[in-house]
């Protein structure tokens, strides 16, 4: 079985995660130990690869902060922060966030620990031209947060910081600029995941004609060359965010489309809801379809509760349009910040408080084998938790909050 947490270098094989050993951190899909994982990790026996030859180490949510400070708080203005809690670190955000352009901050992750400068550079800017990023690292743009400049084979480790210096030319190269990032989580020969951030949709429609995610990986292909079309083979809603599966190809996408009505495709959804649930249960309200209404059915566990509010992590049985969302609301919970579905507003938070944190799929190539892609929550939405559930979260190693 081949397990990938975010990276390529957590392949493993014929070893099921659920029987791997304990520890089991609390916060992740039951299916599968992030720790354990990591683990089993060091005894890689496949890689997978990109079409430069490199291997893929996906970028995951990008730790990038402001160069700014500013104090971290709780977004949902119904849950103030004590006045008496002091300013911590720089608020996290995502990439074309910054409130200074030239200046970025990343943290390297676990993930991404024995990379060399220019293989992380290229997993985090995957369309910019390695000549750039070459041009970058020779000029010495990216430093240590200490000073010291960062050669193009010097090995990173884990919780180093960096800064990135440079012009307005990067701006294009970002996950989030408008018509050219794209953030890759997973690629082989057959396969592309890439993370779907919120507000921008699938496909081309009304409001979205220009950009949207299906022309990003249609250009990221082009740009490098290789002859697949791109077919995305199940969706999520534009205001949420979360890993898309791309199949290379027609034949690829039949592949894959035949796991997903086979219900071999197992997907799992973070979200703060309203009220207080129970630790587990299921939800199997009806969802309207087409004007009739159809049978559906999603599992929940309770990840973390404060007054008000429930973190949960939502295992979609079925793929009914909105069906998390009706679901929730149906039963009295609506998520934060859902105007549709009658959920709470949060100051600052324009989208609904739903991520698709992992994806675990068959690998088309090796019978027996999975693959499972992590995407850990985006920074509003860690900023939009209620301060004491946040602390939690963190101090008991929450996967999701990496």
């Amino acid at each position: 079985m081949k397990v990938v947490l975010n990276s390529a270098t957590a392949v493993s094989a014929g070893i099921s995660p659920i029987s791997i050993p304990r520890p089991r951190p609390r916060f992740f899909p039951p299916s599968f130990s992030v720790m354990s994982i990591a683990t089993t990790c060091a005894t890689s026996a496949r890689l997978s690869r990109c079409s430069r030859g490199n291997i893929v180490a996906p970028a995951g949510a990008s730790f990038l902060r402001c160069e700014t400070a500013s104090p971290r708080r709780s977004i949902c203005s119904i849950l103030p922060s004590p006045a008496s809690t002091a300013p911590s670190a720089p608020v996290a955000q995502r990439w074309g966030g910054m409130a200074e352009p030239q200046r970025l901050l990343w943290r390297v992750r676990p993930a991404e620990d024995g990379l060399t400068a220019l293989e992380w550079l290229q997993r985090r800017l995957a369309i910019a031209p390695t000549a750039y990023l070459r041009q970058l690292l020779k000029k010495g743009r990216l430093r240590h947060t200490s000073g010291e400049a960062v050669n193009e084979t010097d090995l990173l480790a884990v919780g180093d910081e960096l800064s990135l210096s440079a012009g307005e030319r990067l701006r294009p190269f970002l996950p989030d600029a408008k018509g050219a990032g794209v953030e890759i989580l997973f690629e082989d020969e057959t396969a592309l995941v890439v993370a779907k951030p919120a507000g921008l949709a699938l496909h081309a429609g009304v409001g979205h004609e220009e950009d949207h995610l299906l022309r990003r990986v249609e250009t990221l292909l082009k740009q490098r060359h290789l002859p697949y079309r791109p077919f995305p083979v199940h969706r999520l809603d534009v205001g949420t965010s979360g890993p898309v599966l791309f199949a290379k190809g027609r034949a690829s996408a039949a592949t894959y489309g035949r796991y997903f009505m086979e219900r071999q495709v197992e997907k799992h959804y973070l979200a703060l809801v309203t009220g207080d649930f129970p630790d587990q249960g299921e939800l199997s309200t009806p969802v309207p379809v087409e004007g009739r209404l159809r049978p559906s059915l999603s599992r929940y566990v309770r990840l973390a509760a404060v007054p008000g509010w429930s973190l949960l992590d939502l295992d979609l049985q079925s793929g009914r349009t909105h069906q998390l969302r009706r679901q929730l609301a149906d039963a009295g919970h609506p998520i934060a910040a859902d105007r549709r579905y009658g959920g709470k507003v949060c100051t600052m938070l324009e989208r609904p408080f739903l991520h698709a944190f992992s994806l675990t799929f068959p690998n088309s190539d090796s019978e027996g084998e999975r693959i499972s892609v992590l995407l850990p929550l985006p920074d509003e939405l860690q900023e939009a938790l209620p301060d004491a559930m946040r602390q939690q979260l963190i101090e008991e190693n929450a996967a999701f909050m990496i």
